[in-house]
């Protein structure tokens, strides 16, 4: 209950910054599970990304948001999160799962105690329990997590259809926020390391 109360917390906080920033919103910071690239793994989202052969993206509403009767016609903060799907149709790494969040300004991220992804899964089949190390955080050294186990597990995010995203929240500290918001296209570091998921 305590994990699931954060997740609205952070939902919120979102989706305070999306209404804030709905006309320029953008996702560009990614980073995908394919270790075989030349970045490593990570990298900004391009012009080609989006512009993939992508079928188009739809959002879903987590499995514990979904026992509790909400629905993105019911709830106007899935609707929110929707119309920026439906902006960002093509949005996700082709055959990866990848992860994006939300550049905001300073202003309106003092005061967040989580940051927001959308997982995006643009595998062939349905994935679930999700287990991966993160890293991101500055060129410079600086790191809102360095080499940081997540668990994303069914019994709470449902399973991750192919081309559907799931918002995910990650707590961070007032140190890492700070760090955060150092983060620049051109300093990021932004990479998945050690992912897992079971299959339906």
């Amino acid at each position: 209950m305590e994990r699931m109360r954060q997740i609205r917390k952070g939902l919120f906080l979102l989706l305070f910054c999306m209404i804030i920033m709905i006309g320029c919103v953008t996702f560009n910071k990614e980073a995908d599970s394919n270790k075989d690239d030349e970045n490593d793994g990570s990298s900004w989202l391009s012009d080609e990304k989006q512009s993939a052969e992508n079928t188009d993206l739809q959002l879903k509403v987590t499995k514990a948001d979904e026992e509790a009767g909400i629905t993105i016609e019911n709830n106007e903060d899935y609707q929110i999160l929707n119309n920026v799907v439906k902006s960002n149709p093509q949005l996700g790494t082709p055959n990866d799962f990848s992860m994006f969040t939300i550049d905001f300004d300073e202003e309106v991220t003092q005061n967040l105690d989580m940051i927001t992804f959308l997982g995006i899964n643009r595998l062939a089949e349905p994935i679930k329990n999700l287990n991966f190390n993160i890293t991101f955080g500055n060129d410079s050294g600086e790191y809102v997590w360095e080499n940081q186990n997540i668990d994303i597990p069914e019994e709470t995010f449902g399973t991750f259809d192919p081309d559907h995203a799931i918002p995910i929240m990650l707590d961070i500290t007032e140190e890492q926020l700070e760090v955060y918001q150092t983060i620049t296209e051109e300093s990021q570091v932004f990479s998945l390391d050690d992912f897992t998921f079971d299959t339906e």
